[in-house]
């Protein structure tokens, strides 16, 4: 049901494209309004460009407790030696040398709307893709952003109606 934002969808695939060819380590941010499909934009690349990465990863960045709980879930995931470490820092630096080591990653913070405690859970420099989504506003420092518009009246309607399955995808 990705309906109406493929402008923004072109849009994260080609700075994505060209941060890999250019090596550029900032990540970039889905920002706009809650509930308008930053997430579901992230999860359609994902699913698009699986094949260009060796490692797709995912965490839920609302608090620090869920970085921190999604880092170790990482570390179990890559099967980082550290990753039954009782001090969690430990764990989350781990995952922050494996992200500064290697290339062809993905990782999604979602729903990252603190950038203040996102801040430190970022490699310094990193040859993989880091992807925000988030509601704020002020990310230029941070991350590039790219903005999530509201869908006109006409594209709410067509994905309404192929959601409820009384219109065909295509």
């Amino acid at each position: 049901f990705f309906t109406g934002q493929e402008n923004v969808f072109t849009q994260l695939s080609e700075a994505l494209k060209t941060a890999r060819s250019a090596a550029l380590s900032q990540p970039h941010a889905i920002h706009g309004l809650g509930g308008i499909g930053k997430t579901q934009i992230v999860v359609e690349y994902a699913y698009r460009h699986s094949r260009d990465y060796q490692a797709i990863l995912w965490t839920l960045a609302d608090t620090r407790k869920s970085l921190v709980l999604g880092y170790v879930a990482i570390a179990h995931l890559l099967n980082l030696p550290e990753k039954d470490e009782q001090d969690q820092n430990k764990v989350v630096k781990a995952v922050l040398r494996w992200l500064t080591a290697h290339t062809e990653w993905l990782l999604i913070m979602d729903n990252a709307n603190d950038l203040a405690s996102v801040h430190e859970f970022i490699p310094p420099v990193f040859g993989g893709h880091l992807v925000l989504t988030t509601r704020a506003q002020a990310t230029s420092k941070l991350a590039n952003r790219i903005e999530v518009e509201c869908m006109s009246q006409d594209l709410g309607a067509l994905f309404l109606l192929r959601r409820a399955k009384l219109l065909a995808s295509h």
